[in-house]
């Protein structure tokens, strides 16, 4: 096993154990690991389409919590009431555009 397939499993499996979750997502490989997917997916937009800045959230968004319709489409609203200080540390943090 290569060391980049090493660090990316480590990395899964931190997300993957619903103990560790809560700590995981703030592991500075988890956060490269989900930089570098990132970074790679937006590889052939422009600049100004590219995501500049993420978080990752605990847990993924559910039907029961009322986040997803039971089509799986995203309720804004409600994902905005339940992680709005993460939305917002997202733009405090953000700075001016480049």
């Amino acid at each position: 096993m290569s060391s980049e397939e090493e660090k990316l499993a480590g990395a899964r499996q931190a997300m993957i154990d619903s103990h560790l979750r809560k700590r995981g997502i703030h592991r500075p490989d988890v956060l490269a690991v989900f930089e570098e997917e990132v970074e790679k997916a937006m590889k052939s937009f422009a600049k100004y389409e590219k995501v500049r800045k993420f978080t990752l959230i605990p847990r993924e968004f559910t039907i029961e919590a009322g986040e997803l319709t039971p089509s799986l489409k995203v309720k804004r609203k409600e994902v905005v009431d339940h992680f709005g200080a993460e939305i917002e540390a997202i733009y405090a943090d953000a700075g001016p555009a480049e």
